[in-house]
């Protein structure tokens, strides 16, 4: 209908790392149960990251979300640091205002508009994603969102 190409059909998704000490261990639990659970005595840190890739297999500029009030320059190294946007958040996961700082700062601008000027963004769903602003920003640059 659209005539949207492959190499503008996105995918984008959200996932959280723990950081710390972690060591691979066996746990017994039912096997009836979906998830286990196991006490730790560290507290860990959360830190998010937005992906996105095309049905192409293209890439964008991941989004990385520590948690806090304010990036330490003191977390990256400037030779190991990939060149990927940061920012923070007090729980270290997305929010409206990160969600459409991506929209604007990444997805928009790194991709390319096919000969019909459509695009397609594949969602998750999350909270972030649906407020009207991301939706009308979405619209306004001929984006369709799909929710999953």
């Amino acid at each position: 209908m659209l005539g949207i190409p492959y190499e503008n059909v996105w995918n984008f998704d959200e996932t959280g790392v723990a950081l710390g000490v972690c060591t691979n261990q066996q746990v017994i639990a039912d096997a009836r149960k979906k998830k286990a659970y196991k006490k730790s005595p560290e507290s860990r840190e959360w830190v998010s990251v937005l992906e996105c890739v095309n049905a192409v297999g293209k890439k964008l500029q991941c989004l990385v979300i520590f948690t806090g009030k304010n990036l330490q320059s003191t977390w990256f190294l400037s030779v190991n640091t990939p060149d990927w946007l940061y920012t923070a958040s007090e729980d270290g996961w997305t929010s409206n205002t990160i969600g459409i700082e991506w929209l604007r700062r990444i997805f928009i601008p790194q991709t390319s508009l096919s000969a019909s000027g459509h695009r397609l963004l594949i969602l998750d769903g999350h909270g972030s994603h649906t407020p009207i602003e991301f939706m009308w920003e979405a619209r306004e640059n001929k984006i369709h969102l799909l929710h999953r």
